[in-house]
């Protein structure tokens, strides 16, 4: 029997890494995550795994939050967010249920633009949906709550998103190019 498991541990094991070796992810475009995951309003992704108590946040998750539910305009201060999250009134969803990622504590809302990285074609491509930053300074995914940060956020959906859109209309960017020379460098 152990040498049954084995084959088929192995088995799996070639398979997984020729689906890695065959990747070949591209960023493709930017769109906001209300477009590119149907994500509704109220609700808030976050890395790892679904919260065991989304009123209970560890603090750098619950600044972020905190700075989601303003830049959101779900509220107007501080107070009045930390007041929709402990009632419950803002859904907490693993970034991996919707094929999102998310540095950090970084948290992804309905205007959060992302980065599309697809690989693949036809009914092989594959699509995944990454958090985009917003430069130097501080930052969401530091768990800093920060006002200016909000600003920051702003910023990516009103200026950034518009520039990089514009910059990718004229084909996708090969990614593991960009690892290969930063690797070598």
């Amino acid at each position: 029997k152990s040498s049954s498991m084995n084959t088929n541990l192995n088995s799996a094991n070639v398979d997984a890494l020729q689906r890695i070796l065959a990747a070949v992810p591209r960023w493709t475009g930017v769109q906001s995550a209300r477009e590119a995951l149907g994500l509704q309003d109220h609700v808030l992704l976050h890395a790892g795994p679904p919260l065991p108590d989304a009123r209970q946040l560890p603090a750098p998750m619950r600044h972020a939050a905190i700075l989601s539910c303003l830049a959101e305009g779900w509220a107007t201060d501080r107070a009045s967010a930390e007041a929709l999250i402990d009632a419950g009134r803002v859904r907490f969803e693993p970034t991996a249920a919707h094929r999102a990622s998310t540095p950090l504590v970084a948290m992804i809302s309905a205007s959060t633009t992302l980065a599309l990285i697809e690989s693949g074609e036809g009914a092989n491509k594959v699509r995944w949906h990454g958090f985009l930053g917003t430069g130097g300074g501080a930052q969401m995914r530091f768990g800093s709550c920060d006002p200016v940060i909000v600003e920051r956020l702003k910023f990516r959906e009103q200026t950034l998103a518009p520039g990089f859109a514009a910059l990718l209309s004229a084909g996708p960017v090969d990614l593991l190019s960009i690892a290969r020379s930063a690797l070598t460098e």
